[in-house]
């Protein structure tokens, strides 16, 4: 999903952003299609921009950023104690320009929440014990609508144990904290998925092949 999104959208927010011409960009998909129809790799429109110089790698940088904010790349919070949920709504709120902050005490309401929502990426911000629930059953909940929601997650606790640690390890989650949540280790973490998102955009439209066997998956 991530890659049609880029593919889809980079050379209208380029256009947009005044960085190429309505012209580059028909060139653009003109070589894309004819690639196409010659049985050659399928190509991304923003790295057959590049290759033909049309665009600068920072102007290219703009436009990922552009993307990522346009498509919301929302933080979820979900913690079932209100005055926790609420400071770290705010931590992030304090900083986070990539998209919309929202946040659940009801671990049920934010299953819900997220299977409706329009997008299958988000920064989950989950809290490791929620009532009878666990923060990992959440994430095993929202998993077929959010297929990275592991990796994309932030866990926290308020005694990391061996057990949680083991646990966080065998779900493919990376990142864990201990409350009290300091601010600078919640936006490092926060930040870290971000510009994941942004340098996995750079890779495909630097790798003609990455990209080719990414849309196919």
């Amino acid at each position: 999903m991530f890659v049609e999104k880029l593919d889809k959208r980079f050379g209208i927010v380029a256009v947009e952003n005044g960085f190429i011409s309505r012209e580059q960009l028909i060139d653009a998909i003109q070589i894309q299609v004819d690639d196409e129809l010659k049985g050659a790799k399928h190509r991304l429109v923003g790295e057959i921009l590049r290759e033909k110089e049309y665009i600068t790698n920072t102007q290219i940088d703009k436009v990922l950023e552009s993307i990522v904010v346009s498509d919301e790349l929302r933080v979820i919070i979900v913690d079932d104690e209100p005055y926790t949920c609420k400071v770290i709504s705010a931590i992030i709120e304090n900083f986070y320009t990539w998209g919309s902050v929202t946040r659940f005490t009801d671990v049920d309401k934010a299953i819900s929440y997220c299977l409706n929502c329009d997008t299958d990426i988000a920064i989950f911000i989950v809290d490791i014990f929620l009532g009878e629930k666990s923060g990992f059953s959440f994430l095993d909940a929202i998993k077929e609508k959010f297929p990275s929601a592991n990796e994309d997650a932030i866990m926290i606790t308020g005694n990391a144990s061996d057990e949680i640690v083991d646990k966080c390890v065998s779900s493919d989650v990376t990142c864990l904290l201990e409350k009290p949540v300091r601010p600078y280790a919640l936006q490092l973490a926060v930040r870290a998925i971000v510009m994941k998102y942004l340098a996995f955009g750079k890779r495909l439209l630097k790798d003609p092949a990455l990209a080719s066997s990414v849309s196919k998956l």
